[in-house]
């Protein structure tokens, strides 16, 4: 409600999505081509006290064209020209629509051991929003003892429809809301030996505008004023011990800062994954994986009170089995949170408890 608290109230949303996708790729005397087409539409029937309050239509289109030219065995230059257009219609309301036109380039190269990328990006938004352009550079150097690599670069985030326009008249829109914008840079080594390899990463970027709900009104995002930051670092290893057996792992350490100095809520500092896949050695295509997601040292704000909190850590584990019928199709289950953990990342809100789940897949 409006003073921040939580309602147990007769709200119900009814969702059905569509999505189809289309990849085309050819090839010319000098020039690699890729097309592609996504269309992807939502809509969404909101109640309220087991009466319909509004339906609301989302789409979005997406086209690009994506040309490269290898000037030489080295290096290769790739371009890119994407137009993308999303509307948000609530049914007996006026239409909400968004365009964008983007460009870019990209040159990616090697010079003996040394490889390195350069792109650039200009997006036109309509008028909706400033234009932006956004780079990233990049390079990495082989040796013999492993791959030494660095980036650095910009970016931004759009805002949704919601943060624009508003949702169902539960949530008002900000039509002064700005994109975010970041850069960050980071360094990394990969190494591999026969059965086994190993990733680290370093990580460090400052968010400005960031994207954050008003806490004057609980009903509205809005932009900070100043920067946040946030580093961290990444540790990723896979171990193939035999044939049939793969196993992985990942951890993240994540560290992050408000302009008031304070940690930021939801967002953990420990993350991590352990997992594997046996894939049987007498039935091609028979598979087995389970896999555990942690995290850890998580906070966030109880507003029945305004106190800042530290959430429970969690460990959700799955598992998937995939069996093959013929060469053509295959039985599928996954199950989810099979400890029927009580995840929390929002206080007031758990996660879905244990599930499973039976499918096909055309292979």
């Amino acid at each position: 409600n409006n003073n921040g608290r939580l309602n147990d109230i007769d709200r119900e949303t009814e969702n059905s999505q569509y999505i189809i996708g289309l990849n085309l790729l050819g090839e010319t005397e000098i020039l690699n081509h890729k097309i592609s087409a996504n269309f992807n539409k939502i809509e969404r029937d909101n109640f309220a006290d087991g009466s319909k309050t509004n339906t609301v239509e989302s789409e979005r289109v997406k086209i690009a064209y994506s040309p490269s030219y290898s000037i030489n065995e080295d290096l290769t230059l790739s371009g890119l020209l994407e137009f993308e257009d999303e509307t948000n219609v609530i049914i007996g309301s006026e239409n909400q629509d968004n365009e964008t036109l983007a460009i870019a380039a990209e040159l990616r190269g090697g010079i003996n051991d040394l490889a390195y990328n350069l792109s650039v990006r200009r997006d036109d938004n309509n008028g909706d929003y400033d234009d932006a352009t956004t780079y990233r550079i990049g390079a990495a150097y082989q040796t013999n003892i492993g791959k030494f690599r660095a980036s650095t670069g910009t970016g931004i985030t759009k805002p949704t429809f919601s943060e624009r326009f508003g949702f169902g008249g539960a949530w008002d829109g900000n039509p002064d809301i700005k994109p975010e914008k970041s850069r960050g840079w980071e360094i990394g080594y990969d190494h591999e030996w026969d059965s086994f390899a190993v990733s680290a990463t370093y990580f460090s970027a400052d968010l400005e505008d960031e994207i954050i709900f008003n806490p004057a009104t609980f009903r509205q995002s809005i932009n900070r004023t100043d920067e946040s930051e946030r580093e961290g670092f990444e540790l990723g290893l896979n171990w193939n011990p035999s044939e049939t057996i793969k196993l992985y792992g990942s951890f993240t350490s994540l560290k992050t800062e408000g302009p008031d100095g304070t940690k930021e809520i939801r967002r953990p500092n420990t993350t991590a994954s352990l997992g594997g896949n046996w894939n049987c050695p007498k039935k091609d295509g028979f598979r087995i994986g389970l896999a555990a997601d942690i995290v850890a040292d998580q906070e966030d704000t109880d507003f029945s009170n305004f106190e800042r909190v530290k959430l429970d850590d969690y460990v959700l584990l799955s598992g998937t089995v995939e069996y093959p019928v013929n060469d053509d199709l295959a039985i599928t289950l996954r199950g989810e949170n099979l400890l029927d953990e009580e995840a929390t990342d929002i206080v007031g809100y758990t996660s879905t408890g244990a599930g499973i789940f039976v499918g096909l897949k055309l292979r």
